[in-house]
């Protein structure tokens, strides 16, 4: 066994070896006849035929010095063994003559070295003899095993797996990182299958080392353990023997988990930085739509096309909510041009189709999301089988804005196509959008209740204006009717009254005409006076002014709601003034007591103002149709100026013969159109 290894260390290794071929010396002195003589011990000399260069090396001479010429010359002394103490020239002579070969083991002086030798002879008188240097034997093979235990360090401390495979993917050895990945023993590696190792029943799909078989060259794959969340890149290198059949395969395993999850990470970075400049243009361009839009409709369906573009829904809406009126108004929409078979859903709704939801969000003031096969639960309490069912959406989110008492605007967006999930980025994205149409829509209300308070303003300057101009119109028209009126009495009167009760007349017209205005000043409304008011106050101050101890006078009023200008206000207040004296200066003569009834109705294109009393009557009607006196003149003036009629009526002529102590009255009826 030992002489096997020998050898087989002598065939597969750089060694030195020579050939040495003795011949006994012959007593006829030829070299290449004769026989050996003499014994064991008996003093034998030797011919060199040949040597190698490293006998040579050994030697310290040359070929040229060796060949042909005595050992005893070249070699007087070669020593002796150290096993059985023999000289080295008795180990060769007794190969010579016996034939066969020996190994031999000492320290061979020519050449200063413990050599071990292979003694042959194939031909008698002839030996060869190969010289190993054991000691540089023992270093190679001591070089060897360090060189082969810094190999198995060196591999150990590799991070990468490295695994020596059979072809049929029979695991004959990991290195340290290789057992240390599976959390294995050799003893629990050896013989498995490196698929049976990571829970498989069959090889992976594009297996390297599949590959790399069916091509016998090296293959690369990567592949994904689910159960150690770890990315291995593989190489695969065959190893062939001599007839080019492989034997093994070198499987280097590399864990690349951190560059493909840096990968993965550069890539969700990048693309949230894609989705940040995407919303960063759609809230930009929502910016300008609303600085470009005044009116709110089109900043909500701007704000609907911005919102289904950007993020790729299948539509997008926003609802009117109103608790109030009991509705969700759909005020636009926008439909994926890119799915033409999505049908709009825009329309007004019952709020009790949705009123749980609904209700849930202005309560929270939250976002609400919802899917077909997970439906919110507020969702499911009421409008689960209509949105979900009838209207097939797969998902929904309602993102509420915009409050107020009554209720808020709603953005819709619907997935029908898909199911989807919405992310953080694009509830962020939700709530910017929403929160800046919301300040938008506040701001167009502020500026329609601004543009409603400067038009109010506006009126109002202009309406004092009006009026400013009309009071001078008025005064000047008030002072040419005081002219006129007092024109007229001094014509009429002034030599049938006292200064003093003529004064006292003027004083009352007067306080008519004040009257409309002093109304007017109280009631802040310049355009219109409400005349049956207007009459109540006149007849208060009437009634005051004409009271007696001696004499009982009753007034009542009757009035529809009659709105008048103050051009109608005016004449018309000075005209029931003088038919109001007239009556109590002139209806009760002789009597005690009485009444007077003021009746104002509106009548179809116009009013009717009727004074009636049941004093003594007038019995020649004929003398109130002529204006020969200054009350006659006063009323049928003023009569004209408000194109009126008058009718005069007093049952005098008939009542007075049957029942004279009863009075006759007079009803005046006039009618106005209205101007």
């Amino acid at each position: 066994m030992e002489s096997d290894l020998f050898r087989e260390i002598i065939r597969n290794s750089s060694f030195a070896w020579s050939y040495l071929k003795l011949v006994e010396k012959g007593e006829n002195g030829s070299g290449k006849s004769g026989t050996v003589s003499g014994g064991l011990g008996v003093e034998r000399d030797f011919i060199m035929l040949d040597v190698n260069p490293a006998f040579e090396r050994w030697s310290g001479r040359k070929a040229t010095d060796l060949i042909d010429r005595r050992i005893s010359e070249v070699m007087p002394d070669p020593g002796r063994d150290g096993g059985d103490g023999k000289n080295w020239l008795d180990h060769f002579s007794e190969i010579a003559l016996a034939g066969g070969s020996k190994e031999v083991e000492g320290f061979f002086l020519p050449f200063g070295r413990h050599v071990r030798v292979l003694i042959q002879s194939d031909c008698p008188g002839f030996f060869s003899a190969m010289f190993v240097d054991l000691e540089s034997n023992h270093r190679k093979m001591d070089d060897l095993q360090e060189e082969s235990r810094l190999l198995n360090e060196m591999i150990n401390n590799i991070p990468d797996v490295l695994s020596v495979q059979y072809p049929d993917y029979t695991i004959r050895n990991y290195n340290k990182a290789g057992y240390e990945m599976l959390g294995l023993g050799p003893d629990e590696v050896s013989g498995k299958t490196c698929y049976e190792l990571i829970g498989r029943d069959r090889v992976c799909d594009d297996c390297a080392t599949q590959r790399a078989l069916a091509s016998k060259k090296s293959e690369r794959a990567e592949r994904y353990l689910p159960h150690l969340d770890i990315y291995l890149d593989c190489y695969s290198c065959p190893i062939f023997d001599e007839q080019g059949n492989v034997v093994y395969i070198i499987e280097q395993l590399r864990d690349v988990t951190r560059q493909r999850k840096a990968e993965a990470e550069r890539k969700k970075s990048k693309k949230h930085l894609e989705r940040q400049y995407a919303f960063s243009r759609a809230l930009n361009r929502i910016f300008d739509i609303m600085i470009k839009e005044e009116e709110p409709d089109r900043i909500l369906d701007g704000l609907v096309q911005v919102m289904g573009q950007t993020l790729g829904v299948d539509r997008a809406l926003v609802y009117d909510i109103r608790f109030d009126d009991e509705v969700a108004e759909g005020l636009c929409e926008w439909l994926n041009p890119d799915h033409p078979e999505i049908t709009p859903t825009k329309d007004t709704y019952p709020l009790h189709y949705f009123i749980a939801g609904t209700s849930w969000m202005l309560k929270t003031g939250h976002w609400l999301v919802s899917h077909h096969d997970a439906p919110h639960p507020e969702i499911k309490a009421g409008s689960d089988k209509l949105l979900h069912g009838e209207m097939g959406i797969k998902s929904l989110i309602w993102y509420p804005f915009a409050f107020r008492e009554s209720g808020y605007f709603l953005l819709v967006l619907n997935q029908v196509q898909q199911r989807r999930q919405w992310t953080e980025d694009e509830l962020s994205f939700f709530e910017v959008a929403t929160r800046q149409i919301s300040l938008a829509l506040q701001k167009l209300d502020w500026l329609a209740q601004n543009r409603k308070a400067e038009k109010q303003i506006r009126a109002s300057l202009t309406e004092k204006e009006v009026l400013l101009s009309e009071i001078h119109h008025r005064v000047k028209n008030n002072m040419a009717v005081i002219s006129s009126l007092l024109t007229l009495q001094s014509e009429f009167e002034v030599s049938k009254k006292e200064p003093k009760e003529l004064l006292r007349d003027i004083q009352h017209r007067i306080k008519s005409m004040a009257l409309v205005h002093e109304m007017v000043y109280e009631t802040e409304n310049y355009a219109e006076i409400n005349f049956g008011a207007l009459l109540k106050r006149m007849m208060e101050n009437l009634e005051d002014i004409h009271r007696s101890p001696d004499k009982k006078i009753q007034i009542s009023l009757e009035t529809d709601d009659v709105m008048l200008t103050i051009s109608q206000s005016v004449p018309l207040s000075i005209l029931v003034n003088e038919v109001i004296m007239n009556a109590y200066k002139h209806a009760f003569a002789g009597k005690k007591q009485g009444r007077i009834r003021v009746m104002i109705k509106n009548k179809e294109g116009g009013y009717q103002l009727t004074v009636e009393d049941d004093g003594v009557g007038v019995a020649d009607l004929g003398v109130l149709q002529n204006p020969d006196s200054y009350g006659s003149t006063i009323i049928h003036g003023l009569l004209a100026q408000l194109r009126g009629e008058v009718t005069f009526t007093s049952p005098l002529d008939s009542l007075a013969r049957e029942v004279p102590e009863f009075g006759a009255g007079l009803r005046v009826e006039m009618n106005f159109q209205m101007v």
